[in-house]
C-alpha cells in the first residue's frame, strides 16, 4: 500500500516538475533528492529503475565509470540541468548526488526545509560549519534506518563538487 502511495505521489509531482520551465537549479536538486533518493529508499524500491522511469539521462557504461570506480550500479544526469546534477545509484541502495555548482544560500533553505524535522520524519544528528563548508547528517526510522549526510561548500571549487548529499540505508 506504502508503494503505490508514493508512486502515485511521484504520478502527481513528476508532471509538475517537467512543466516548470523556469525552475531553479536548487528546485532541481532537492526534487532529485526527494524522488530519486529517498522515496526509492522510503519503500524498498530500486533507484536506479526509478530514475530510468522518470526519465533521467543514464550515463553509457564508460562515462559512468569514472563516478562508479569499482562499485556496481548505474550514473544519471537531468535533463534539466545536464552535466551540473549527477545522481549515482548503487546496487546496494546507496543513493548520492553530486552538485557541480549551486547558490548554497539557496539550496541550504531548501533542503533545511525537505528535512525540517517539525515536518517530516528526519532527525538533525550533527550539523558542521566550517569556513568554506557546511555539513549535516540526518536519520530516519522508515521502514528500517535511513541516514543522509549533506555536504555543500559556500563556492564552486575547481575539479569537485561543490556539494554531495548521500543517502542510504543503515546497515
Amino acid at each position: 500500500m506504502k508503494f503505490f502511495r508514493i508512486l502515485l505521489l511521484i504520478a502527481f509531482i513528476a508532471p509538475l516538475s517537467a512543466q516548470a520551465q523556469d525552475k531553479s537549479v536548487e528546485t532541481v536538486i532537492r526534487d532529485m533528492t526527494m524522488l530519486h533518493c529517498i522515496a526509492p529508499l522510503f519503500v524498498g524500491d530500486d533507484i536506479a529503475r526509478i530514475a530510468r522511469q522518470q526519465g533521467l539521462i543514464e550515463f553509457p557504461p564508460e562515462a559512468a565509470a569514472k563516478f562508479l570506480k569499482d562499485e556496481k550500479g548505474a550514473v544519471f544526469a537531468t535533463k534539466e540541468a545536464p552535466g551540473y546534477i549527477v545522481l549515482k545509484a548503487l546496487d546496494n541502495g546507496v543513493c548520492q548526488i553530486f552538485i557541480r555548482e549551486a547558490d548554497s544560500e539557496k539550496l541550504w533553505a531548501l533542503l533545511d526545509n525537505a528535512f525540517d524535522p517539525q515536518i517530516s520524519p528526519w532527525e538533525l544528528v550533527k550539523e558542521e560549519i566550517k569556513d568554506d563548508m557546511i555539513a549535516k547528517s540526518y536519520r530516519t526510522n522508515r521502514n528500517g534506518e535511513i541516514a543522509a549526510f549533506i555536504s555543500v561548500s559556500n563556492e564552486p571549487r575547481k575539479n569537485a563538487p561543490q556539494a554531495v548529499i548521500t543517502i542510504s540505508r543503515v546497515q
